[in-house]
C-alpha cells in the first residue's frame, strides 16, 4: 500500500527537521496574490484582482496571503480536535495524542471526515433533484418529465416493472434513487448493482467496501472517528472507500439520473464564457451553487413575456443569466442562454465587476465573503437553500422539508422581479468588465461525443 502517513512524516522529519523543514517545503508551493496576477493565463483574473485592490475590496486571494505562514500540523494532517481532551498535535516530544492515537490514525480520521463531508454535500443537492423528480411524477410540481429515454432505460436496468405511464415509472425510479441515498437497513445498493461493471462489484465485495447508502456511510464515518472508536488507520481508510463508492453511485450517478430524467439530457452547444460575456444595459443575474431545481425555475421565469416586459419598461434591453460553479451550468446544458463566468475561486472577481444586478446563491462553494464584495458594488444577494444562509442576504428558498417544492415557479418569478428592481436602482454603479471572453463547447455526454457524431453540430 506504499508509505503510511506516519512513515511519510518521519521521512520529512529525517530529511528536513521537524517543524521548520516541513514548513519550508509547503510554503514554497503556495503562490501569493502577486504571483497569481503575474502568472495567471487568464487576463480577466489579473485585471479584476488589480481593480478590486484599488477599490479596497479584499478577495480570497488576499485572505489566503493573510493566513501565511500556514500551520505545519494542519498541512501534514497531524493535528486532532475530535474530542475535548485535545486539540492534540504530533511532535517528536508527543508522538501520540492524549487518547493514544498516532499520526497514522489522526491523518486517516481527518481524511475520512473530509470525504464524508463531501458525500454529505453532494448528497444534499442530489436529494433535492430526486425529490423534484418524485414531486413532478406525482403531480405536486408543475414540470414535464423530459427525459423519457433516460427514465425507461434506467428503470429497465434496475429491474422495475414495465410501466406505460411515464410519470408512474419516473416516480418508481425516484423512489429507488432516494432509497439508495438514505438506506440504513443493510441491503444491496440498487443503482450500483444495476449499473457498475460486475468485475468491479466483485472486487469491492472482496474488499468489504460495498456501501449500504450514502447517508449511512456518512453517519458511520462520523461514528468511527469519534472518541475512543476506531484506532486502526487501515479500517478507517476502508470506510473512506465506502464513502467514495456511496458518493459515486448516489451523489453523482443518482443525481445525474434524476436530472437527466426530469430535465432531459444535456444538449451540445457553443457559448461565450468568462467575464467578457457580461453585457451592459441588461438585467444581469448570476446563478451560483450546485442545485438545478430552483435555478431551472429562474431560467424559465426569465423567458416569460411578463418578465421581459418588466425589464423593458425600466429601460433594460432584456434579461441575461450567468453561471457560477455548477447551478447555472447544469441548467445551461439543457436550457441554453446561460453564460459561464467563473468557478468558486473566481466568484468574487465576477461579482466585483459591478455588472451583476442580482446574485442568486443556493448551496456549496458559496463563500461568506461574497457579501463583502456585494456591498462594495451594491449588488443584492438572494439565498435559495435552507442549508445556506448569508447575513445581509434576502432568503427566498425551499423550506427545510422541501414542503414548498410546488412553489418553485412562483419563487423563480419572485427572484427575477427582484433582479429587475435592482437593475433600476443600480444605474449609477460603475462597471469594470475586462474584455476577455472565449467560445466554449459544452453539453458533452456519452451519447453525443465527437467520436460518435463527428464533431459539434
Amino acid at each position: 500500500m506504499g508509505r503510511t502517513p506516519h512513515q511519510h512524516q518521519h521521512q520529512h522529519q529525517h530529511q528536513h527537521g521537524h517543524d521548520a523543514g516541513v514548513l519550508s517545503i509547503y510554503r514554497a508551493t503556495f503562490p501569493s496574490k502577486a504571483d497569481v496576477i503575474a502568472e495567471t493565463s487568464d487576463p480577466a483574473t489579473s485585471a479584476m484582482l488589480e481593480h478590486l485592490a484599488a477599490l479596497g475590496c479584499d478577495t480570497c486571494f488576499d485572505r489566503f496571503d493573510a493566513q501565511k505562514p500556514h500551520c505545519v500540523f494542519g498541512l501534514a494532517g497531524s493535528c486532532c480536535r475530535m474530542c475535548n481532551m485535545g486539540p492534540c498535535r504530533i511532535t517528536a516530544k508527543s508522538p501520540v495524542g492524549v487518547c493514544g492515537a498516532d499520526a497514522d490514525v489522526i491523518v486517516a480520521r481527518n481524511l475520512l471526515r473530509w470525504v464524508a463531508a463531501g458525500v454529505a454535500a453532494h448528497a444534499a443537492r442530489g436529494r433535492e433533484v430526486m425529490l423534484a423528480l418524485k414531486a413532478a411524477a406525482e403531480g405536486r410540481l408543475d414540470l414535464p418529465i423530459l427525459g423519457e429515454t433516460k427514465v425507461r432505460k434506467t428503470a429497465a436496468a434496475l429491474g422495475l416493472a414495465d410501466e406505460p405511464d411515464l410519470r408512474k415509472l419516473a416516480g418508481a425510479l425516484a423512489d429507488v434513487l432516494l432509497e439508495d441515498l438514505g438506506r440504513v437497513v443493510p441491503g444491496g445498493h440498487r443503482t450500483l448493482h444495476a449499473l457498475a461493471p460486475a468485475e468491479r462489484i466483485e472486487t469491492w465485495r472482496k474488499l468489504g467496501i460495498l456501501p449500504i447508502g450514502a447517508y449511512q456511510e456518512v453517519a458511520e464515518a462520523l461514528h468511527r472517528t469519534s472518541t475512543g472508536t476506531d484506532g486502526d488507520w487501515r479500517t478507517i481508510m476502508d470506510q473512506m472507500l465506502r464513502c467514495g463508492l456511496a458518493f459515486a453511485w448516489s451523489s453523482v450517478v443518482g443525481s445525474s439520473i434524476a436530472m437527466d430524467a426530469l430535465y432531459g439530457p444535456p444538449k451540445r452547444s457553443r457559448v461565450e464564457a468568462n467575464l467578457g460575456s457580461l453585457r451592459d444595459g441588461y438585467v444581469n443575474i448570476a446563478l451560483h451553487g450546485h442545485s438545478p431545481v430552483l435555478v431551472d425555475a429562474i431560467v424559465s421565469a426569465s423567458r416569460e413575456s411578463e418578465m421581459e416586459t418588466l425589464a423593458t419598461q425600466i429601460g433594460a434591453k432584456g434579461l441575461r443569466l450567468y453561471g457560477i460553479c455548477c447551478s447555472g451550468l447544469s441548467t445551461m446544458y439543457r436550457r441554453g442562454n446561460v453564460q459561464p463566468l467563473a468557478n468558486a475561486m473566481g466568484a468574487e472577481l465576477a461579482l466585483g465587476t459591478g455588472a451583476l444586478d442580482l446574485w442568486v446563491a443556493d448551496m456549496q462553494d458559496v463563500y461568506p465573503a461574497i457579501m463583502d464584495v456585494a456591498t462594495c458594488v451594491q449588488t443584492p444577494v438572494i439565498t435559495t437553500s435552507d442549508s445556506c444562509h448569508l447575513p445581509g442576504a434576502e432568503h427566498i428558498a425551499f423550506d427545510h422539508d422541501h414542503g414548498n417544492l410546488a412553489e418553485a415557479k412562483d419563487l423563480g418569478r419572485r427572484i427575477v422581479r427582484e433582479a429587475v428592481k435592482s437593475h433600476g436602482l443600480r444605474r449609477h454603479i460603475a462597471r469594470h468588465v475586462p474584455d476577455v471572453s472565449r467560445r466554449s463547447a459544452l453539453g458533452w455526454t456519452e451519447n453525443n461525443c465527437p467520436s460518435n457524431h463527428g464533431g459539434i453540430s
